[in-house]
């Protein structure tokens, strides 16, 4: 302690002052040359990772445009699911296939989800809450861990009462998911009917 002592009587204050501007001119220039740029750099990507997030947005939507178009294009209308009058209806045998694929109990279980997302999009025609109900079954559900039984029993029963001249496909029923829930939500929307 006493070499400290003896320093501190013989150094000059105004060392000090010299020492700690020194001090502070060194941490200010690392900050000004090192962490100035990498700000600017930050502050420019977060304009890029913007205008990502709106390509993204837009890819996105453009897909489900895409889907939902070849979708409607397929015009293959399994007699023993569909009756084919106008609009279409779920036969007897398709309701049976519904019921036993789960397909009615995923649609009631989750049935104001669903619906919530069909008016989301905003249906302005019964052909409209059709096609949306559709895209909300096969676009948004199809992935949920709740699905996987539909999809088993698509997998199990490749042809109706074992029928090979009866082929029964996963969008066969989610067609008729997407026909079941269409009618549950003209039920709760009648002003659309």
């Amino acid at each position: 302690m006493d070499f400290f002592s003896e320093l501190i009587k013989v150094v000059p204050n105004g060392l000090y002052y010299i020492l700690l501007a020194y001090a502070v001119w060194f941490v200010a220039k690392f900050y000004f040359v090192r962490f100035c740029n990498i700000e600017k750099q930050i502050s420019s990507h977060g304009k890029d990772v913007v205008e990502i997030k709106t390509d993204i947005s837009k890819i996105n939507i453009s897909l489900l445009r895409v889907v939902s178009y070849i979708c409607t294009k397929d015009n293959n209308i399994n007699p023993g699911v569909f009756s084919s009058n106008s609009p279409l209806h779920v036969t007897p045998k398709g309701m049976e296939i519904l019921k036993d694929s789960g397909g009615i109990d995923f649609i009631d279980g989750n049935l104001e989800s669903l619906i919530g997302k069909v008016e989301a999009q905003n249906p302005a025609t019964n052909y409209d809450v059709q096609q949306k109900a559709f895209d909300v079954i096969f676009l948004e559900s199809t992935n949920s861990e709740n699905f996987k039984k539909i999809k088993e029993y698509a997998y199990q029963n490749p042809v109706i009462d074992h029928n090979p001249d009866r082929p029964l496909s996963l969008f066969d029923i989610v067609k008729a998911m997407g026909i079941y829930l269409r009618d549950k939500f003209l039920e709760k929307h009648p002003e659309l009917k």
